[in-house]
């Protein structure tokens, strides 16, 4: 019988369906996958099943379980229990008990090594009736020397084959505790607490960039090849210049007026919940417990606008047709003067004919304009968001506390965190 062992998640599993009779865990708090265990088996074979948690925030913030997993157990009408502070975690199943050793998922996910102590029919007794004293697992006169009896058949066997040290043990290795004191003397790592209130602060805050492309169409620009001017007129490339913006009329423009409102709306929504970083270009701040919301609004503005087809394409369309009917006059105006004729233009004695040729070169000046697909300009008028975690070199950031403190952010943990930061600086010298 192995005394001693590595429980992994897949252990857990095998325990919990294969017990008959009942299931008691005691944990600092329950994650979702292990309530997704205990609920499908409650399922599948209403059993007796019991959890014990040590119900508070900071057990939570320090990766131990999370608060969905609670949720969970109680919409599913698991008996669930609470003992402040505790730190012994047990899993009994049926006649099969351990003592287990859970670590935090701030460090990892599954153990490397042994995790768990198995137990004794006594000492399970003994932990249940402690833990959970409205159960039925109190023995009869007549059981107690059964009981007992198993346990003493554990103890033989157990004592049998615990003579030997484990293979798990071995002696201290003097070279390779040199590498890594090396290591760790290049690369310090951080105290486990100051691992812990670091999560705590990002539990709270996180960065995101946040834009807003596309959205500009005034301010887009006709880009006109030097090849298509037909003569070197400084006049006629300030006329151009004057002229050249694609889109022209847009503030009595249906479309570019509920463009505007979106403009205004994605606006709002920056100014109602980032928080700009200004030692950190392009990067904001979201407080956690406003981000749902931050994130409902910002649904609904992208979805207005992958309905702005329907406003813009038309409207896109005919600002791009007026915009060559006003390079088409201005150039018409520029090239009808005596004084501005191409050396072609000056060989040709026919009012009729120069007329058709001030067209001419008119068309290929226009044609020589790249103006954009409507479609192309529309798939460009899209808002890209990314949330970062802070990390320890965000929080050791002289200048990032100083703003952060300006700015009122983590108000109530900035203190702290400068004082934690003063600490660990200070260690490292």
């Amino acid at each position: 019988m192995q005394i001693i062992e590595k429980i992994t998640y897949e252990r857990v599993v095998d325990l919990v369906f294969n017990a008959k009779k009942f299931v008691y865990l005691s944990l600092p708090s329950i994650d979702i996958e292990t309530a997704d265990v205990l609920i499908e088996k409650l399922n599948e074979n209403p059993i007796e099943i019991k959890v014990l948690i040590d119900n508070s925030e900071e057990t939570i913030r320090n990766g131990y379980g999370d608060i969905d997993g609670i949720e969970k157990l109680f919409k599913n009408n698991l008996e669930i229990y609470q003992s402040e502070g505790n730190l012994i975690s047990f899993l009994i199943a049926d006649d099969i008990g351990y003592f287990i050793f859970p670590q935090s998922k701030i460090f990892e996910n599954e153990p490397k090594g042994n995790n768990a102590f198995r137990l004794d029919p006594i000492s399970m007794h003994i932990i249940i009736n402690h833990f959970f004293e409205n159960n039925n697992n109190n023995y009869s006169d007549d059981e107690l020397p059964a009981t007992i009896n198993r346990s003493y058949d554990y103890f033989k066997t157990t004592l049998k084959e615990c003579i030997n040290i484990s293979d798990d043990v071995l002696p201290f290795d003097k070279k390779e505790f040199s590498i890594i004191k090396e290591h760790l003397s290049i690369n310090p790592p951080l105290p486990p607490n100051l691992k812990r209130q670091i999560t705590t602060y990002t539990s709270k805050i996180q960065f995101i960039d946040f834009k807003f492309n596309g959205g500009n169409l005034e301010k887009k620009i006709i880009n006109l090849p030097e090849t298509a001017i037909p003569i070197s007129s400084i006049e006629l490339k300030k006329l151009l210049k004057t002229k050249i913006n694609m889109f022209n009329d847009v503030n009595e423009n249906p479309g570019f007026i509920k463009l505007n409102d979106l403009k205004r709306q994605v606006e709002n929504l920056r100014k109602e919940y980032l928080i700009p970083i200004t030692c950190r270009p392009g990067k904001n701040i979201i407080q956690i417990p406003e981000k749902n919301n931050f994130i409902n609004k910002l649904k609904t503005i992208k979805e207005e606008i992958k309905n702005l087809d329907e406003y813009l394409y038309s409207s896109l369309e005919e600002e791009m047709l007026n915009t060559k009917d006003l390079l088409r006059a201005e150039l018409n105006i520029f090239f009808s003067n005596v004084n501005n004729e191409t050396p072609d233009l000056k060989k040709l004695a026919n009012e009729e004919t120069k007329e058709k040729k001030i067209k001419e070169i008119i068309d290929k000046i226009i044609y020589s304009i790249k103006f954009p697909e409507v479609k192309s300009i529309l798939d460009k008028i899209i808002i890209s968001e990314v949330y970062y975690d802070l990390t320890w070199n965000d929080f050791s950031d002289d200048k990032l506390l100083k703003e952060f403190k300006e700015k009122n952010i983590l108000k109530d943990d900035i203190n702290s965190i400068i004082e934690l930061k003063n600490a660990y600086d200070t260690k490292k010298i």
